[in-house]
């Protein structure tokens, strides 16, 4: 290309970076918004703009009959390597755009139920951040490489790639077990966002699942951070692996003489009450008898985790209240026997 052709090309682009908002509006007024797609371009913009701009300098700059001095060797160089920069930024906003595309596509399908939404919302954010992690490694590498010193040792260093494939591997085994559990976890449907589980002895929701580890929220506002591995190599509790319906039991200690009947009716009026109850499981049964005391077990269902821990907060209190107003005589109680003094053993 002649020197001229260089510059006007490099001018176009450039041009082009301040033509780019522009485009957004008008984009933001024709049936392709409702797709979200000048949101997507929104994304994408500030690092495209940055990319043409770079180009635009690089290719004017090569136009230019400069004399080859060091300083424009330098300047030559900063704009290779912010150009390689650029590009990244904006593969790496094309993903995350896409990204927020499909699980907005995803989460407005009126024929997806919650569990796959969060089975999608889990599965394409750790492959988001899989994709991401590459792009920057691939860019570092790839400036790098443009370091003479560094790529006469890249040459050397892939010489001998199989050694030290191996003294990485040994010395990341422990990182690497945890990237591949965490893309397990996520490829196997068998952990999700917003799933309710009970691990290490403590119940929560999971918060995050990245490559190497899990957080999981806890009802006092604790954070717990697993391993990906722990879940891959120890049995954990998913109340929410098949679906959002779920079920649970609230244990109340009454005396012999409760009134079970009048209990069933009272439970029964409650859960007509309450729309926290989904209809599916209200039942109260006697689970044990001994120790002086009966222990009474009533199960309960609800729509999902929330609702359930809510309803069973809300059966125990009602029944308590109710044992202490008009089943005073279910109260648990323990008897003493006395023995009169005239039979004990004498002496």
């Amino acid at each position: 290309m002649t020197p001229w052709l260089l510059i006007w090309t490099g001018i176009l682009l450039i041009a082009i970076v301040f033509a780019i908002p522009i485009l957004q509006s008008l984009l933001a007024r024709t049936a392709l918004a409702k797709y979200r797609l000048p949101e997507v371009i929104t994304r994408a913009s500030s690092s495209l703009r940055a990319v043409l701009a770079v180009a635009g300098i690089r290719i004017i700059m090569m136009g230019t009959a400069y004399d080859g001095r060091t300083w424009s060797r330098y300047i030559d160089h900063a704009l290779v390597i912010a150009l390689i920069g650029t590009i990244i930024w904006f593969l790496c906003d094309v993903v995350i755009a896409v990204e927020e595309l499909a699980l907005w596509q995803f989460k407005n399908a009126t024929d997806v139920d919650d569990v796959r939404i969060r089975r999608a919302n889990t599965q394409v954010t750790l492959l988001r951040r899989l994709i991401v992690a590459t792009l920057v490694f691939v860019g570092v590498a790839i400036a790098l490489m443009t370091f003479p010193a560094v790529h006469v040792i890249g040459q050397s260093i892939l010489a001998s790639a199989g050694l030290i494939s191996i003294v990485a591997g040994l010395a990341a085994q422990s990182t690497l077990t945890n990237v591949f559990a965490g893309i397990q976890l996520a490829l196997s449907n068998a952990l999700r966002v917003g799933d309710v589980v009970v691990v290490a002895g403590e119940s929560g929701v999971i918060h995050d699942i990245t490559l190497t580890y899990v957080v999981v929220d806890l009802w006092d506002e604790r954070k717990l951070i697993f391993p990906s591995s722990h879940f891959t190599t120890e049995p954990f509790e998913n109340w929410t692996r098949s679906g959002d319906p779920i079920g649970g039991a609230v244990l109340i200690d009454v005396d012999w003489t409760a009134p079970f009947a009048a209990m069933r009716e009272e439970l029964a009026r409650m859960l007509a009450k309450t729309p926290l109850w989904d209809g599916r499981t209200g039942s109260l049964s006697v689970a044990d008898a001994q120790g002086g005391r009966v222990q009474v077990r009533i199960s309960l269902s609800a729509g999902d985790t929330l609702a359930l821990f809510s309803l069973m907060s809300h059966v125990r209190e009602q029944m308590v209240v109710y044992l202490a107003t008009q089943g005073v005589q279910a109260m648990p109680r323990t008897r003493i026997e006395r023995t009169p003094p005239s039979s004990l053993p004498t002496a």
